[in-house]
């Protein structure tokens, strides 16, 4: 939709679009406590299933 409505873009993949792939979490530099708590809570999140549950939703 946004290809056909601004020309200047390119769809990546048109007849898959949500394919598989790692997403990052922006950080600043440096807070390795933010940090720990961000991976305790990933960690946590795909344990307890609640990761998949908010993927299926938001993503699927």
């Amino acid at each position: 939709m946004q290809q056909k409505l601004r020309p200047g873009l390119c769809a990546v993949n048109p007849e898959l679009p949500l394919q598989y792939g790692e997403m990052p979490w922006l950080l600043p530099r440096g807070d390795t406590v933010f940090k720990a708590w961000m991976d305790q809570w990933m960690h946590l999140a795909k344990a307890s299933g609640e990761y998949d549950r908010l993927a299926n939703r938001w993503l699927k």
